[in-house]
C-alpha cells in the first residue's frame, strides 16, 4: 500500500535530488546530506522494484527492493463496555472500553458516532478506555463503533455495539413534531424524522425509538384521483422509509407513547414534457433508471377536427416508440405541407399519457390514456 518512509544510503545526492520508486515518483523526499535521503514509498505491485535516484546532472543510481503482500494481521478487536442492548439515559456520560485478542496489542483507538467521537486513552494498560457523552437530544438505539491500532499501524474494526438511549427519569413526553417530507420520484426512498418534546423541554429525536408506529394512508376509491392517493403514492415501512411510487400527495399517521401526529408526504416528479429541439428529434426528461417509454405521433389537423379525440383514426396517432429506453427519439417522417405533428409520451412506472395523473387535461375530449390506448395503432 505504500506510504511508509525509507532511507536511501550512498554517495553524491545534490539538493536537487528526485527518487523513483518503480514508476512513480517518491514522495516527501529529504535530501539530509550528501549520502542520505529520506522519502515516502508510493503503492506499488507485490515483487522486486527498482529504486533509482537523479541528480541534478541527470547522473543515475539504482538499486532493488520488494514489495510484498501483507499478511493477515492475527487477532481481534472488542469492546468490552458497554454491553449491547445497555439502557442509557439521554445527556449521561459513559465508559467505552475495549481490548485486543488473539496477538493485537491496541496502541491507539477512535470510539464514533454521528454524536461523539473520542481518542482519549484513559486506560493506562494495553487495553482503551474513554468517556463519551451521550446525546441529550435522542431517545432510540445508537450504535457504538470502535477502530483500533496496534504499535505497527496494523487496524482492527470492532464489532459494534447498540445502546438503548432513554428520557431522564420523571421526564415525560409533552407533543410530537415533524417536518412535511418532500421527495423525487426519482429518489423513491427518504427516511422521516419525527421528533418528541418533553416536559424539561429538550426537543428529542425519536425517530427510532422503541414503540414507535408509522401508518401511511390507505388508498381510497371514493376520492377523485384514485388510485394516486394514500399508499398508492407512497409506503412507509416500521422504520419510517418511505418508498415512493407515483407523484402525489399523502400522509403518514405517527403514533409513539400516547402522542399523535400527521405527516404529509409529497411525492414530486420531473415533468416528462415533450420538447421538440429540432423537427424530427424530440426529448424528454429523463425519469429514473429501469424507466422505459412510449412515444405517439399524430396529426395536428385530426386533432384539431375531433376535438380532441386521440382515438379517432383521423388524428392518426400512431406508436413510433414501444418500450424505449432512451430519452431522445428520432423521427424521419414530415407532416403534410400546411399540417404539423404532435408528439405525446408516457414512461413504464405510472403508465400515463395524461398531463397530470391527479387532474383531469382540458382541450380533449376524454381521458388521453384511454384513447391513445384504443387508437387503431396504439403502442401495446
Amino acid at each position: 500500500m505504500g506510504g511508509y518512509p525509507v532511507t536511501l544510503l550512498g554517495a553524491g545526492f545534490d539538493a536537487s535530488v528526485k527518487v523513483r520508486i518503480g514508476a512513480f515518483q517518491a514522495s516527501e523526499v529529504v535530501v539530509v546530506n550528501a549520502t542520505t535521503i529520506t522519502c515516502r514509498v508510493p503503492p506499488g505491485n507485490p515483487g522486486p522494484t527498482t529504486v533509482t535516484a537523479i541528480n541534478g546532472a541527470g547522473q543515475t543510481s539504482s538499486t532493488t527492493f520488494e514489495y510484498r503482500d501483507p499478511a493477515p494481521v492475527p487477532g481481534d478487536c472488542l469492546i468490552t463496555e458497554p454491553a449491547d442492548g445497555t439502557v442509557v439515559v439521554a445527556g449521561s456520560t459513559i465508559s467505552v472500553s475495549a481490548i485486543g485478542a488473539g496477538g493485537f496489542t491496541i496502541a491507539k483507538a477512535l470510539v464514533s458516532n454521528l454524536a461523539f467521537a473520542s481518542d482519549d486513552d484513559q486506560d493506562p494498560g494495553a487495553g482503551f478506555t474513554t468517556s463519551v457523552t451521550v446525546p441529550i437530544d435522542w431517545v432510540g438505539p445508537l450504535e457504538i463503533e470502535l477502530v483500533a491500532k496496534d504499535a505497527n499501524s496494523n487496524f482492527k474494526i470492532a464489532e459494534p455495539v447498540t445502546i438503548n438511549v432513554v428520557a431522564p427519569g420523571g421526564v415525560v413526553l409533552a407533543r410530537l413534531d415533524a417536518e412535511k417530507l418532500a421527495m423525487l420520484q426519482a429518489t423513491p426512498t427518504r427516511q422521516l424524522r419525527v421528533f418528541g418534546t418533553y416536559s424539561d423541554g429538550v426537543k428529542r429525536e425519536i425517530t427510532h425509538a422503541p414503540g414507535i408506529l408509522y401508518e401511511m394512508d390507505t388508498q381510497d376509491p371514493r376520492k377523485p384521483n384514485y388510485p394516486y392517493n394514500g399508499t398508492g403514492v407512497a409506503v412507509v415501512d416500521a422504520a419510517g422509509v418511505v418508498s415512493a411510487k407515483t407523484y402525489g400527495t399523502t400522509v403518514c399517521h405517527v403514533s409513539y407513547q400516547g402522542r399523535k401526529v400527521d405527516v404529509v408526504v409529497e411525492v414530486a416528479g420531473i415533468r416528462p414534457t415533450v420538447t421538440l429541439q429540432r423537427p424530427g428529434f424530440i426529448s424528454w426528461p429523463y425519469q429514473g433508471p429501469g424507466i422505459n417509454y412510449d412515444v405517439v405521433r399524430g396529426k395536428l389537423s385530426g386533432l384539431r377536427a375531433t376535438g380532441g379525440n386521440f382515438a379517432d383514426p383521423s388524428t392518426g396517432s400512431t406508436c413510433i416508440k414501444d418500450n424505449f429506453a432512451n430519452v431522445t427519439a428520432a423521427d424521419a417522417a414530415n407532416p403534410s405541407t400546411g399540417d404539423g405533428f404532435f408528439y405525446v409520451m408516457r414512461e413504464s412506472l405510472t403508465r400515463s399519457f395524461e398531463e397530470s395523473p391527479f387532474w383531469a387535461t382540458h382541450s380533449q375530449s376524454g381521458q388521453r390514456t384511454a384513447e391513445l390506448d384504443a387508437a387503431p395503432n396504439a403502442c401495446p
